[in-house]
């Protein structure tokens, strides 16, 4: 082939040089887009040039990614910032940019008057280094204008394109071993396939070309064909490798292939050691995060002095890719106290970051903490974002906390258009000193200067929320309390519904600590039991040996302690923990009296108290204090142990304790059977596995510590000591997701290493027995809040494998890098008894908003009837059905009511209206009953007078009865209304059976009864008539039929009957039938009432009639008025 010189529309000349292959895939010099910003290809072939003419050069690719020193530039489409998937052009900006494109955003505040922080997919990114100054409110972006070149500030909620800048070889898709990526954003990989396979890469850029090329390496593979030209080339494919990109005759043994990248969910949780001041990262599947040569995550605080968000310092020092792939990385502490948290970008995507939890951390604490919020008046309007920060605190506000040796650094600040500055500042004392008296007095100090343009909004504590006092029938006492707690005053309160009134400090540890409301008013015939009283009493004593065990023994005595006498429990276990005091048998006592107790004490308490998991860290805590060589005198051993074990067991709760490097065990064996309730534990040695232990039918669980643990933690000296804790029922381990269905299958085991806090170079290896038909286990651990990380506990399989036993069906094997408490869970049918999928939840909630709708038309259609006809509506019948149709209204606009947050967020609210809708529930159903016994009266008792004041009768019993459940509900101790897992107020536990299902049950029963004997009398009846009045007569008996299947509420028969079987799609099936069937009352009647009753369609006939006659009369006198 000849060289060929041809013009781009830009002016410019395109050459085409011959390559040194025959058959080769070329480019141009430089490279071109045609209209279709297709690249521009052509092949030289035994001397002739294909295609001839080549489409004409629209645009001329100047540069390829990389562009220079392997970084590669993209520019996305223009819009909005906050944009999940950003779609990046791929080349546009190795071209003239485009002509849409007028700014690219460069740089972002994430905080007001926070400095600008770099947006670009690197090492850099998230800078907060950027001292730009621009400080126009509300402009918090940073763009770079294409025409002027020049940095301007911008409001972010407008549409920008962003820029895009990474290196070649930097990690962007999670790709199978020996794949490369495709590409940026393309979720993409290229792979080399033996053979043929169903998506051959296409190369359409000289990068593909190259990256393809280095992955072939000395061979050469088959790629797919995009070119124009390709059926001039009959017989010959397209390939690439050491003879670069071309067409050949040859089968080659492999083809390029493209497949979807690999996807892997990254976690990274923040951990804060208290006791040893360190703060660490746990990423899981680190692999999921876009990164380079450097580990590109981005951890952030305010805690430093000069800067509102700071970039931490973190560095990598552990990492495992055995099991569960994880990275530890260790953070810099800043000095002073403050929130830290990290980010990254996921990799395969287009910006979408994942982030970790946020935890309040510091490296040494002084004294107290406290956030003092002002308002500062017209003193900033030209503020620039260079400014050190702390010049913007007022200096009477630093000289009135100078004497107390304090610092005083800018948290967050907002400045509004009339410069008034909304100031946030954090003081942090240098001594210890009582918080109560020393936030008095500095509290007196601020409000006592007076001062010019300074208004002091808020000072509060930014750990406590600080003793104070309310009324609730009397006067209650709130004690100093963390923020995120709640508490009992230090009085008894027991509300009307048996729960003590609580009290939750709210607020967070920027503005401050602030008392909720507290949830009722105390009830003086409410009493407390003699146990609850009893605990009550020592609260204020010195806790010993002998107070422990007279609790244990009041708790043996006394099953109904309550939820009270939980959250005592509970607090003496906490005061235990906090100072030290050696007591570990009777803290072990106490443990195994609660878990004997009704549950339903420990759910409550836990739900509004989040008492349980209190008692588990503290627990924890006192195991870990304890000293073996004290302790083993007040218990018994095992028979093989030495002075330095612990051994502690009773019917619920074992305990075991050594040192390893003394007493050479590094875990147990636990055989036991629970229906017998008998349990014995076995030790496993210093380089003993689990093929070392007996299997028989009595094993339910072993754990060990790994040998690299142990080779690990000799550095450490001979005094590291081993605690495992194994609790043989779940009772305190309550979930706060209702909708969670999973529970643990046997006894969950808490396994403490003190020495080792944060993770483990090797993981804990648990082994659970797990033989139960048709279901799938999962490993997972206790995940709840501690200390400064404060939530509710639930199960997370977060960093947990499981493997099957080789050779065993009956046992499976968890393995953990981090130690807490474990479990091995089974999806549980008693908490979900249907089995409901989400699809199927999907399905019946969409049935159930359908049957909704006509329900609500129907009723419409009777009302506007009733009003629309005196006579219809003045029928002893019809005002029967009115009231029903009342009744179900009443249900209705009740569930709708219930269902609005606002209305039943609080105590009193929810009290109301769980009352209201329990009534509306139980009216509903007394009335279909009442419809019942006078379907009896007409077609069974068909002889004999009709009852006197029937209407009378019927709103006694259908209005007046259902108050008799509802007021004892609402009076009785253990009735509480409060919101189920379905979100509305309701009556729960033993005031759910006996107050809601047992009058629906019981009038269910009567109604199908009665259903039932009409059908049999209606059905049997003699009549001689001709076959026309048989057929007539059939009509009209599988009307009644129907009507009465409804209106009678026989639907709900489905649903008792679905909670008693066991065979699954039947169960499911019943449950369709009842949803569809259930909610139609109103519409059915409107049918067989209004629709197919020929009296009523006679009287909406005349009436239509009648108003189109008078319009027809209108009409006429009208024109002939015109005429």
């Amino acid at each position: 082939c000849k060289t060929e010189v041809s013009i781009s529309e830009d002016k410019e000349v395109i050459e085409w040089t011959p390559p040194k292959e025959n058959g080769s895939i070329v480019f141009s010099n430089p490279p071109c887009l045609d209209e279709q910003m297709n690249l521009i290809t052509r092949v030289c072939t035994n001397g002739t040039w294909l295609p001839s003419v080549t489409a004409r050069c629209s645009k001329i690719i100047k540069n390829f990614c990389p562009f220079f020193e392997s970084y590669c530039f993209f520019i996305s489409t223009s819009e909005h910032l906050d944009a999940k998937q950003r779609t990046f052009m791929n080349g546009h900006s190795l071209v003239k940019i485009p002509k849409f494109v007028k700014d690219v955003v460069l740089f972002k505040r994430s905080l007001p008057f926070g400095q600008y922080e770099s947006l670009a997919l690197d090492i850099y990114s998230a800078n907060v280094s950027y001292p730009l100054n621009m400080t126009e409110p509300g402009k918090d972006c940073a763009v770079i204008d294409i025409e002027s070149l020049m940095v301007k500030p911008e409001f972010c909620n407008k549409n920008h394109s962003q820029l895009l800048v990474y290196k070649e070889d930097d990690v962007v898709d999670l790709c199978p071993a020996g794949c490369v990526s495709a590409g940026f954003g393309t979720k993409r990989c290229h792979c080399v396939h033996k053979g043929n396979c169903p998506n051959p890469t296409v190369i359409t850029s000289p990068h593909d070309q190259n990256v393809l090329t280095q992955l072939v390496g000395d061979t050469e593979c088959h790629v797919g064909d995009a070119t124009l030209f390709s059926q001039n080339l009959q017989g010959l494919r397209p390939s690439v490798g050491k003879h670069g990109w071309r067409y050949t005759e040859h089968n080659l043994p492999c083809t390029v292939c493209t497949v979807q990248s690999l996807q892997v969910e990254t976690n990274m949780v923040l951990y804060f050691d208290e006791a040893h001041r360190s703060l660490s990262l746990t990423v899981y599947h680190p692999e999921g995060i876009f990164r380079n040569q450097y580990d590109m995550i981005y951890c952030y605080t305010d805690a430093t002095k000069k800067a509102l968000k700071s970039r931490v310092s973190i560095k990598r020092v552990f990492q495992d890719n055995r099991n569960v792939p994880l990275a530890v990385y260790k953070l810099k502490l800043e000095k002073y106290m403050g929130t830290y948290w990290c980010e990254a970008f996921k990799i395969g995507t287009t910006g979408d970051i994942v982030k970790s939890n946020t935890v309040i951390a510091y490296k040494k604490k002084e004294g107290n903490e406290y956030a003092l919020k002002l308002y500062i008046n017209e003193t900033c309007k030209q503020c620039a974002v260079e400014d050190d920060v702390d010049d913007l605190i007022p200096r009477e506000i630093e000289n009135i906390f100078r004497h107390i040796d304090s610092q005083l650094r800018v948290m967050k600040v907002f400045l509004y258009p009339n410069g008034t500055l909304d100031l946030l500042l954090h003081i942090s004392t240098g001594r210890r000193k009582d918080i109560i008296r020393e936030y008095h007095e500095l509290n007196d100090k601020l409000n006592d200067k007076p001062r010019s343009n300074v208004t002091v909004t808020s000072f509060k504590s930014a750990e406590y929320c600080l003793p104070t006092s309310s009324w609730a029938g009397k006067n209650l006492t709130w004690p100093l309390t963390k923020i995120g707690e709640t508490i009992l005053p230090k009085e008894i309160c027991l509300m009307d519904n048996g729960l003590p009134s609580s009290r939750a400090c709210k607020g967070n540890f920027h503005y401050g600590g602030d008392w909720d409301k507290s949830t009722g008013v105390c009830a003086e015939h409410v009493v407390p039991s003699a146990a609850a009283e009893y605990m009550h009493s020592v609260m204020k004593d010195t806790i010993t040996h002998d107070v422990l065990a007279n609790i244990s023994q009041v708790m043996t005595e006394y099953s109904d302690i309550g939820v009270l006498g939980v959250y005592y429990v509970a607090q003496v276990l906490k005061k235990v923990s906090e100072h030290n005091i050696s007591v570990v048998k009777h803290v072990a006592d106490l443990t195994n009296e609660l878990m004997s107790i009704n549950a339903t004490y420990l759910k409550d308490a836990q739900e509004h108290l989040n008492v349980t998991d209190e008692i588990l860290d503290a627990v924890e805590t006192i195991f870990i204090q304890a000293n073996t060589s004290q302790i083993v005198t007040e218990n018994e051993t095992l028979d093989n142990a030495d002075s330095k074990m612990f051994f502690y067991q009773k019917e619920n709760i074992i305990t075991y304790k050594t040192v390893p490097f003394e007493s050479n065990v590094t875990g147990v064996v636990l055989y036991g059977n629970h229906s017998d309730n008998w349990f014995t534990v076995e030790t496993i040695f210093r380089n003993q596995t689990f093929d070392d232990i007996i299997y028989d039918d009595n094993l339910i669980l072993a754990t060990y510590v790994p040998a690299e643990i142990l080779s690990n933690l000799e550095s450490a000296g001979s005094n590291v000591s081993l605690i495992i804790t194994i609790f043989l029922n779940d009772t305190l381990f309550v979930k706060s997701n209702a909708s969670d269905t999973r529970k643990p299958f046997g006894p969950v085991v808490n396994i403490c290493i003190p020495e080792y806090s944060e993770y483990l170079p090797s993981p804990i290896p648990i082994l659970f027995r797990s033989n139960e038909d048709n279901k799938t286990p999962e490993c997972a651990f206790w995940d709840y809040g501690k200390k400064t990380r404060r939530k509710k506990g639930t199960w997370s399989n977060l960093g947990g494998i499981i493997n099957p036993l080789e050779n065993s069906s009956d046992f499976h094997v968890c393995y953990f890098s981090h130690l807490t408490h474990f479990a091995l869970l089974i999806a549980s049918n008693m908490e979900n008894p249907y089995l409901i999928t989400n699809s199927t939840e999907y399905n019946l909630e969409t049935i159930n908003i359908i049957a909704d709708v006509f329900t609500t038309i129907g009723l419409i259609g009777i009302f506007v009837t009733a009003i629309t006809f005196q006579n219809w509506r003045s029928k002893p019948g019809t005002k029967i059905l009115l009231n029903i149709c009342f009744a179900i209204t009443l249900e209705i606009s009740m569930m709708v009511l219930s269902n609005w947050k606002s209305l039943v967020e609080n105590d009193t609210g929810c009290k109301i209206f769980g009352f209201l809708l329990h009534y509306a529930v139980l009216s509903k159903f007394t009335w279909l009953l009442v419809y019942a016994i006078l379907q009896y009266i007409r077609f069974v008792r068909v002889l004999g007078p009709y009852p006197s004041n029937i209407l009378l009768k019927a709103c006694i019993l259908g209005w007046g009865f259902p108050l008799i459940p509802t007021v004892s509900t609402y009076l009785s101790i253990s009735g509480t209304y409060s919101i189920n897992q379905f979100g509305y107020c309701y009556p729960q536990s033993l005031s759910l059976y006996l107050g809601v299902l047992l009058p629906i049950v019981l009038i269910i029963l009567v109604n199908f009864t009665i259903f039932c004997i009409v059908m049999y009398e209606v059905f049997n009846s003699k009549v001689e008539s001709s076959n026309k009045m048989m057929k007539e007569s059939c009509r009209l008996q599988i009307q009644l039929a129907t009507l009465l299947f409804f209106v009678l509420g026989v639907p709900t028969v489905f649903i008792l009957v679905a909670n008693w079987i066991t065979v699954m799609w039947l169960k499911v099936a019943l449950i369709y039938i009842y949803s569809i069937t259930s909610n139609l009352e109103g519409f059915i009647l409107f049918l067989f009432y209004v629709v197919f009753n020929s009296e009523t369609r006679r009287r909406w006939w005349q009436y239509y009639n009648s108003k189109r006659r008078r319009s027809l009369t209108v009409i006429n006198t009208s024109s002939s008025k015109m005429s």
